[in-house]
């Protein structure tokens, strides 16, 4: 009986703890905007749908993230939520003359 109580309890930790790691991996876009800040610009960057149903809505607000979160070098991808990625090209990426303006959305 106590090893049967103490498998429960062990799968139930488990589950618990996975669950709460979940929800800390993604991403919180809601900061603090100050004056001059800059924002990004339609067309460089994308969401990603990872669920077809799925449209998702944002706040003006991300721009200012995703411009604080865009590296100079590398392109980044962000999990924003369980069905939405955020692609942020490198400023080097946008730069090139090769670089071709993204769609907002990607499904």
């Amino acid at each position: 009986m106590k090893r049967l109580l103490l498998l429960f309890t062990a799968i139930s930790i488990s589950y618990f703890a996975n669950s709460q790691f979940k929800y800390q991996e993604y991403v919180d876009y809601h900061i603090e905007i100050t004056e001059g800040m800059p924002m990004a610009e339609e067309g460089t960057f994308q969401f990603v749908v990872l669920k077809p149903k799925v449209d998702p809505a944002f706040t003006s607000e991300i721009l200012y993230f995703i411009e604080r979160e865009r590296d100079d070098k590398h392109d980044r991808v962000i999990q924003i939520s369980e069905f939405v990625e955020l692609y942020i090209p490198s400023r080097k990426t946008i730069s090139s003359k090769d670089f071709v303006p993204l769609t907002p959305y990607s499904k």
